[in-house]
């Protein structure tokens, strides 16, 4: 799923994916947690993803989109931001859905 395909119903496609192929696994990209997923301008996910990661949690796994260099030149640390984001799921998510997707 990408934020160049987005669609309105975009949960709803993917929730049609997951129904019928029982072993696609969505990786939530960073460009689609901000862009799609979350709330314009909040690091919380719509209800109706919320809803999405609780039918299914076991088939999301986060994604960072950074790739090659973790660590820069300085020590700078590039994937961490990308990755604490998604530590919102634990605020939203029954403990069982967050401990699936985060771990």
């Amino acid at each position: 799923a990408s934020r160049r395909t987005h669609q309105d119903d975009h949960a709803e496609m993917i929730e049609r994916f997951l129904d019928k192929f029982a072993k696609l696994i969505i990786d939530i990209s960073w460009v689609v947690w901000e862009d799609v997923i979350c709330e314009p301008g909040k690091n919380k996910p719509k209800e109706v993803w919320l809803k999405l990661f609780e039918k299914h949690p076991t088939r999301f796994t986060m994604g960072s989109d950074q790739v090659g260099q973790f660590i820069g030149p300085v020590g700078h640390n590039y994937l961490k931001p990308e990755i604490i984001k998604y530590w919102a799921l634990a605020e939203y998510c029954k403990p069982a859905t967050a401990k699936a997707i985060l771990y």
